[in-house]
């Protein structure tokens, strides 16, 4: 019975039982529905139970319905929300150029740019970033800074000109809006604030006004306190709603965001405004410097720190008079205990922006650590001076005093800044409790100086010292404190920032059970289990972050991400699916349809989501990477091209778009070019290992395999734990014949990275080379199942094993569980043909061939085998009329023309047979089997029509 005529019956979660039905019917109420995936399908009669998911013959109906259910979701919810005369993204789903049609709205002109050397197409009114930093600094009359230098003293002057002019009621009232915004700045429960976002349709203000309110920002911005950061993000709002199309206002926002982002309560809500801000500056100036620093801004309040790092070493060569990008690197430099280097960046954006004050405060800190008591004891008082409220400055010089033995000096200091009400940084609040509990225990003020030990020890609970003294002031049941969830978040972010995912892991943890429903402390806890291989551990962690806060997209998109790494579609798909009846315009959820399709190799469904995604939100690196791969996945390389080239221009630091961009050159324009361009990246980039990698990966995939092991081995020297680099190095030396160094390597990785079957799968092929290692191939794959039981093609090459040893009933059975995880791969059909020509059942052999030829139409060579079955079985005709095709198909193949002799040669046809003989020995001369073959041309021509099938 055919599959398509196989009766089935299907019990729902309700239990019902419906049915029978045919397949064609199943796949029918799937398409329209009626079937969602979750019941249970039985083959009737007397069939078991399993997961419709589950059975290869709807896994691909299942995915193909809920993708378009996700379509049909988008376009209901575009209609409703449409409102006469909007402007809509025009598509056109019958073009084969649809891509094309959406992302190419603007004129383009021709761009040359620097290191490394390329001519592309862009947008004629893009400013465009260099692919690789330029060298030479921008002279300051070419400065497009988004923080701006501005006369402290002209503002003044002016803005006290224009209140003497003003009524004094409507100076009253300004003066009192002012407070109140102050007073009524959204907050939390806990205390911590909420960031500011700008509302939209608001009246729109003139451009002197935008001048006026970005001025009298950055005017706050410089006090560099956060009553000041306050007052600056209100007043870069009010000018980003008054003129939403500012570029500068957006960049001045976003570093307000950052300065308040620790006093916030850094929950979903929090981290969306910053994104909502930094998705409109990208659209307003994408590749611009306000999208730039506000992507820098999110980066770092989403803990990723490593990104914003890359995207500020870019921009610090472009945008050099920066003062907020050299005190953005002097953070980076300082997190990683380089106080040298921080103090020297820091010294440069003092110079550059003299005005604000943070850098003077930061470099003061940095030469403190240094012991350079007196420069540092100097850049406070500047600062003091400058701003005689600046109480972060009047704590660091308490904290000075004490090292230097003034202690009454520094009780003063401190208990000043203290008792001024003003938020403090975090350390220098936490410094400050510590010191002042030491000072009152010396004065003999246990009472007071326990108050202290206890408000530092809820903000630090891990500090020895602490908990010390606290039991020492107090009794153990002191050290009992509550609420510590924010402060956790803190440290978990802070040890993530050094690269300690194992200890951070904790904190998050430890924060969602202070807190059940802090969805972000989950979500950070999942992502460091997932960098950290326990990736089962990461995925609960996830469920418990969509449980706590349903409509936190990154979750359910993370989740997805990972689902799909394992190879888990349909759990995948289904994800997305949940959170986009929730967020039906999210462009992120979007890009999660189109990395799922990616991974399963649908390169079409990859593109279509992809381009669903960019009409929602045209600025996103990561959606041009998709559509990138997807394009190089049809071959269309002149569009793979220009996609990878907009994500590098929206992200000149994105390794993986850099990296694409590379491998797509070697198809177009050969290995040398993309060599060419990744010895730019290196040269640019020389901190970045996996530009390397790539650089090894290209050579090894163009048979340069000493060049390769050479920079591979060189990749590994800088980065002993780049699992990427070991694989590839591993996979470079069993191309040259070095299989021992190269199962090394693999054996490496896997145990770098227990949660990855690909190691271990490499590790499988390479014993599966030699007949005498078998039971080592069949024992590595094996392992490869048990680590992840949906590994593509796990099944297959374990079948291939066995079928080596002469198990070809058994490799029949992996065949069948191959098909039933990847349906549409072809290999688990080529290899149960194999196995049933095997054991010489060549009806059986024919039908599976068939099947695969379903699914790999391309491949010539399966019509030839499944000719040479046919024959076999006696159906010569059949036989004859598929080597027709494959003859039309591929006529240089002389596979074709040894079956066809074959063929030939049964029927009796003698000419035919000698001629397609002899045409195979002419395609193929040095053919190991052509003393067979002209054996048989000798026979016929003597009129010995005897046929014995040596293959």
């Amino acid at each position: 019975m055919s599959d398509h005529g196989r009766k089935w019956i299907v019990k729902g979660g309700d239990g019902k039982i419906s049915g029978p039905y045919v397949t064609s019917q199943v796949l029918t109420k799937i398409e329209f529905g009626d079937f969602s995936g979750d019941e249970m399908i039985a083959i009737h009669p007397g069939g078991n139970w399993i997961p419709i998911s589950t059975a290869p013959e709807f896994y691909d109906k299942l995915l193909d319905a809920l993708a378009s259910e996700a379509d049909q979701l988008r376009k209901s919810t575009s209609s409703r929300s449409a409102k006469p005369g909007a402007r809509t993204p025009p598509v056109d789903n019958d073009s084969d150029n649809d891509e094309e049609t959406f992302f190419e709205q603007k004129p383009r002109g021709r761009v040359v740019r620097e290191n490394p050397k390329l001519e592309i197409d862009e947008p004629a009114s893009a400013q465009p970033p260099p692919q690789a930093p330029k060298l030479e600094k921008a002279k300051a009359s070419d400065r497009k800074d988004v923080i701006e230098l501005i006369d402290v003293k002209k503002l003044k002057t002016k803005l006290r000109a224009k209140s003497a002019r003003t009524p004094l009621m409507l100076i009253a009232t300004a003066v009192a809006l002012v407070i109140l915004a102050f007073l009524f700045q959204p907050s939390s429960s806990s205390g911590k604030i909420r960031l500011l976002a700008p509302r939209k349709g608001q009246p729109a203000i003139t451009e002197n006004e935008v001048k006026e309110k970005i001025g009298r920002g950055l005017f706050n911005f410089q006090k560099d306190t956060f009553a000041t950061y306050v007052k600056a993000q209100n007043d870069f709002v009010n000018a980003v709603e008054g003129a939403p199309l500012n570029q500068i206002g957006y960049g001045n926002l976003c570093l307000a965001y950052r300065e308040l982002w620790p006093f916030t309560t850094q929950d979903s809500k929090d981290l969306s405004v910053i994104n909502e801000v930094t998705q409109t500056a990208k659209r307003i100036d994408p590749g611009g410097f306000s999208g730039a620093l506000c992507e820098i801004t999110y980066l770092i309040a989403a803990n990723r720190y490593a990104e914003a790092r890359g995207l500020t070493d870019t921009w610090i060569v472009v945008q050099s008079s920066s003062a907020v990008l050299y005190e953005l690197t002097a953070e980076f430099l300082r997190s990683e205990g380089r106080a040298v280097e921080t103090v020297g960046y820091l010294e440069k954006a003092r110079v550059l922006w003299p005005q604000w004050l943070k850098p003077y405060v930061q470099e003061a800190k940095a030469r403190a650590e240094l012991k350079q008591f007196p420069a540092a004891m100097q850049l406070l008082s500047v600062t003091l001076k400058a701003n005689p409220q600046h109480q972060a400055a009047r704590a660091e010089t308490g904290f000075l005093e004490f090292k230097q033995g003034q202690s009454e000096k520094a009780f003063e200091l401190i208990k000043s800044a203290i008792d001024s009400g003003d938020r403090l940084p975090r350390q220098t609040e936490y410094n400050a409790y510590v010191l002042l509990a030491q000072l009152y225990e010396r004065k003999n003020s246990a009472g007071k100086a326990l108050t202290y030990a206890k408000k530092a020890f809820a903000m630090n609970s891990g500090d020895p010292f602490v908990r010390e003294m606290v039991a020492r002031l107090g009794g153990k049941e002191a050290l009992e404190t509550t609420g510590q969830g924010s402060e956790r978040m803190y440290r978990g972010d802070e040890l993530v920032r050094v690269g300690d995912c194992v200890s951070a892991q904790a904190e998050y943890r430890a924060a969602f059970e202070d807190d059940k429903k802090n969805a972000t402390a989950a979500l950070k806890a999942a992502k460091c289990l997932w960098q950290l291989n326990q990736t089962d551990d990461a995925i609960q962690w996830l469920n418990k972050a969509i449980k706590a806060d349903s409509k936190l997209v990154v979750s359910y998109t993370t989740l997805a991400d990972y689902y799909s790494q394992r190879f888990d579609y349909l759990s995948a798909v289904s994800t997305l699916r949940k959170i986009q009846q929730l967020s039906p315009k999210s462009f992120e959820v979007y890009r999660g349809f189109a990395q799922v399709e990616l991974r399963r190799n649908n390169f079409k469904g990859a593109a279509d989501f992809a381009k669903r995604a960019a009409e929602i939100y045209e600025a996103d690196a990561e959606t041009y990477i998709v559509m990138a791969a997807a394009q190089a996945g049809m071959g269309k390389f002149p569009d793979a091209q220009r996609f990878a080239q907009r994500a590098i221009e929206l992200d000149q630091s994105n390794i993986e778009a850099q990296s694409l961009y590379a491998k797509i050159l070697v198809d177009l324009q050969g290995v040398q070019p993309a060599l060419v361009y990744v010895d730019g990246l290196i040269n640019a980039y020389p901190q970045v290992v996996d530009y390397r990698v790539i650089k090894g990966e290209i050579l090894s995939g163009t048979d340069r395999q000493s060049e390769a092991i050479t920079v591979l081995r060189e990749a590994r020297s800088l980065d002993q734990a780049n699992k990427r680099a070991v694989l590839a190095l591993g996979k470079a030396l069993q191309a040259q014949g070095q299989n021992q160094d190269a199962l090394k390597n693999f054996l490496e990785a896997a145990e770098m990275d227990p949660s990855d079957a690909n190691p271990l799968f490499q590790a499988g092929l390479l014993y599966s080379e030699d007949t005498r290692t078998l039971p080592d191939a069949i024992r590595m794959f094996e392992r490869v199942l048990k680590t992840n039981p949906k590994f593509p093609r796990g099944h297959v090459q374990l079948g291939y094993a066995q079928l080596k040893k002469g198990n070809a009933a058994d490799a029949i059975k992996e065949a069948q569980l191959e098909r039933g995880i990847n349906p549409e791969l072809p290999d688990a059909y080529i290899l149960a043909a194999e196995a049933f020509y095997a054991l010489r059942q060549y009806s059986s052999c024919a039908a599976e061939y068939q099947l695969a030829v379903g699914k790999q139409q391309g491949n010539t060579l399966l019509y030839v085998k499944m000719a040479r079955c046919y024959r076999l079985s006696g159906s010569v005709d059949s036989a004859l009329s598929l080597l027709n095709q494959a003859k039309d198909r591929e006529n240089g193949n002389p596979e074709i023309y040894k079956e066809l002799g074959a063929t030939f040669h049964v029927k009796g046809m003698r000419d035919e047979a000698i001629a397609a003989y002899g045409q195979y020995l002419g395609l193929a001369p040095m053919a190991t089997d052509r003393a067979v073959i002209q054996g048989y041309i000798d026979r016929i021509e003597q009129g010995d029509m005897t046929f014995d099938d040596k293959d």
